[in-house]
């Protein structure tokens, strides 16, 4: 009976040391497992922030070339934009200095202006058109003077028209066929395209 107890004993001990030693073999291999999958894990996170950071550095480079490529667009804007607004400010400038006369012989100017365009009109017969407000004018002697510089011989009136708005004058052959608007402004308007481009390339703003 005893023999038969000892066996017993034995035979519970080796089951529970076999079972002892298979749970550390599972609780091991669980152990290796876990390594491994947080390995596996740390690895795949760092080759995810690694893509992650590679697009964010592509990305910045691609946006930085974007920004670099606009820098000479928006140069060449602000250039044309303050080439403009200079070249504005210059024109006005000309316009209200020859619209308040600063500065000129308006006898001389109106005597230039109309020989100027009456050496390129056809005809012999020909009406200047003169606003007089605010001006002391002789009339007789600015058709004389006129006459005096043409390079044939023509007949030149003077007249007074109060509606002709602005410095300068207008003139007709006579019969209407020919009109030549030589008012201050309005010659400079015409005038002004091809200044516009000589101010900019002596000054250097030429784009």
């Amino acid at each position: 009976m005893t023999s038969e107890l000892n066996q017993s004993e034995r035979l519970r001990e080796e089951i529970l040391k076999d079972a002892k030693k298979k749970a550390e073999e599972i609780i091991n291999n669980a152990k290796n497992e876990a390594e491994a999958v947080l390995i596996s894990a740390q690895a795949q996170a760092e080759k995810i922030k690694k893509e992650i950071m590679d697009s964010a550095y592509k990305e910045a480079e691609r946006k930085s070339e974007l920004i670099l490529a606009t820098v000479p667009v928006e140069i060449a804007r602000f250039k044309a934009t303050h080439i403009e607004s200079l070249l504005d400010s210059i024109y006005q400038e000309a316009y209200n200095r020859l619209q308040n006369l600063e500065g000129i012989d308006y006898t001389e100017v109106l005597i230039n202006l109309a020989a100027d365009a009456i050496n390129k009109m056809a005809g012999d017969i020909f009406n200047i058109k003169i606003s007089w407000v605010g001006f002391n004018l002789d009339g007789d002697f600015l058709a004389q003077e006129v006459a005096n510089r043409i390079d044939r011989p023509v007949t030149v009136t003077i007249s007074e028209e109060t509606n002709i708005m602005g410095p300068g004058i207008i003139i007709e052959d006579n019969e209407g066929r020919q009109i030549w608007d030589n008012r201050l402004t309005e010659r400079l308007r015409r005038l002004w395209p091809a200044l516009r481009r000589k101010i900019a390339i002596d000054i250097g703003l030429a784009m």
